[in-house]
């Protein structure tokens, strides 16, 4: 949970400081997906990772557009924390469900389809 907590810490201290937040949110998935501790799902999200850091890039440029999108992410995010900290893993699938549809929703929204 340590790595969990400080990976999303890492995200607002970059949007902070003026980043995009991009690295720090790829991390913060990764770190989940450490936590899960099945080398595969782990393996297959490193095989993948050209792709998640191009549509975190895409998704958290639209986000910077919009503060009730940024928070809406924050919130997102924490849900997921909090459920993986409850060890509730049908919450901790819904809330990743959520945090994916919304994402969708959002670059709808913007127009980025």
């Amino acid at each position: 949970m340590a790595a969990i907590d400080a990976a999303l810490e890492c995200i607002g201290d970059a949007v902070r400081d003026g980043k995009d937040g991009v690295a720090e949110d790829v991390a913060f998935h990764r770190e989940i997906a450490n936590a899960t501790g099945n080398p595969y799902f782990l393996k297959t999200l490193t095989f993948l990772n050209q792709y998640l850091e191009a549509g975190t890039l895409v998704t958290r440029g639209n986000e910077a557009l919009r503060e009730d999108f940024m928070q809406q992410v924050r919130e997102e995010h924490a849900a997921i924390v909090e459920a993986i900290r409850a060890g509730d893993a049908t919450a901790a699938r819904n809330a990743a469900q959520t945090h994916l549809i919304n994402a969708a929703r959002r670059l709808a929204e913007a127009g980025i389809s």
